[in-house]
């Protein structure tokens, strides 16, 4: 399920609404079982399942350093790099 339609905003076209869809079975679960093997099939053709790296970042907060692991408040680190990808990137690109 995406995240909020902006930043920390709250709002979301699905989380909580597909969620309550799903409930109420104006979506069938079948579909939600759909979406979610959609999304894990992608995942695992491109092997993501193997030797994965490391998350450095946290799209839930703009601050550089804090919990890996909000809810239970541990491994405090720095949890986004604010790695600058604007860069012209098309002088990476072989000819």
């Amino acid at each position: 399920m995406p995240g909020d339609i902006g930043f920390d905003s709250g709002t979301s076209f699905w989380g909580a609404n597909l969620t309550v869809a799903v409930l109420n079975s104006t979506v069938p679960l079948w579909r939600l079982d759909d979406m979610a093997t959609r999304i894990m099939a992608g995942f695992y053709y491109v092997g993501r399942s193997n030797d994965s790296p490391e998350v450095n970042f946290d799209s839930w907060t703009l601050d550089t350093y804090g919990n890996r692991h909000f809810y239970a408040e541990s491994g405090y680190q720095v949890i986004n790099e604010h790695v600058n990808v604007q860069a012209d990137h098309s002088a990476y690109v072989d000819s």
